[in-house]
């Protein structure tokens, strides 16, 4: 089976619950939305990250790498082809929702997200799609 970011979060849906949801976030939103090719996706949860990231590695036949202790930030690493990879991102949710985590980032564009679980509803406290959609660069603020 050949995993592409479609692939990737069909396969995590049932990893967000209602009491654990988890985030797709930043650049890959941004992407998805303009139809761009992903090749990283950006995970944000509540609580830890390492459990679920070693999980999902041993699921898939991936790599998993601690990148950041300190701020509970994991890599998983799948091979989707010859020298391609998929990188799968996890990081601890940055205050106390994700909303929180979305307006501490840098760019409007930038910070959006939705859960997995339901992807077809876009979080944009920013207003990032609007910004999107003017080709306009805006910083958080």
């Amino acid at each position: 089976m050949t995993i592409t970011h479609q692939v990737a979060l069909e396969f995590l849906k049932p990893y967000s619950t209602l009491d654990r949801p988890l985030y797709v976030v930043g650049g890959a939103v941004r992407d998805i939305l303009l139809n761009r090719a992903v090749h990283d996706l950006d995970f944000t949860l509540p609580g830890p990250t390492l459990p679920l990231a070693r999980e999902i590695a041993n699921a898939l036949d991936g790599g998993l790498y601690v990148m950041d202790e300190v701020r509970d930030t994991t890599r998983v690493v799948l091979n989707v082809g010859e020298k391609q990879r998929l990188l799968l991102d996890f990081a601890t949710l940055r205050g106390s929702s994700v909303e929180d985590d979305l307006r501490s980032r840098d760019f409007t564009i930038n910070a959006m997200a939705f859960d997995v679980a339901q992807p077809n509803h876009l979080i944009d406290p920013t207003g990032g799609l609007n910004d999107l959609r003017e080709k306009r660069i805006r910083a958080c603020l």
